[in-house]
C-alpha cells in the first residue's frame, strides 16, 4: 500500500526584515488608534546613529525621525495617514520611541 504526501510550500514573508536581530515588526492591531501609516504592517529599526527606519512590505526603507531623513532615506510621508501637519510629527511618536528602544 503506498500512501500520498504532499510537500507543503513554506509561505514567503509579507515583509523582509532589516537583518536578522535587527528590528522588529510593527503593526496596526498592536498600535490601535495611534498607527500613522496607510500600510498595516511592516518592520522597525534603528541604526547605531539614531536613525528610526520603517520597512514596508516591498522592502523600501523610510526615514521615521529626523537622523534617519539626514542619512537619506526617503521621507516617511507618503506613507502618513494624514499629510504632516507640523515638523513635530506627533502621529510619529510611538513609532519613533520604539525605534529608539531598539537602538
Amino acid at each position: 500500500m503506498f500512501a500520498a504526501t504532499a510537500c507543503a510550500t513554506p509561505a514567503l514573508p509579507t515583509s523582509t526584515p532589516p537583518q536578522e536581530g535587527s528590528g522588529t515588526r510593527v503593526n496596526a492591531t498592536e498600535f490601535g488608534e495611534s498607527w500613522p501609516l496607510t500600510v498595516s504592517e511592516g518592520w522597525l529599526r534603528c541604526e547605531p546613529s539614531g536613525a528610526v527606519i520603517f520597512r514596508d512590505a516591498s522592502g523600501a526603507d523610510y526615514a521615521v525621525n529626523d537622523e534617519a531623513a539626514a542619512a537619506g532615506f526617503v521621507p516617511i510621508d507618503p506613507l502618513l495617514v494624514s499629510a504632516p501637519a507640523s515638523p513635530e510629527r506627533d502621529e510619529l511618536t510611538p513609532l519613533i520611541q520604539l525605534g529608539l528602544v531598539l537602538c
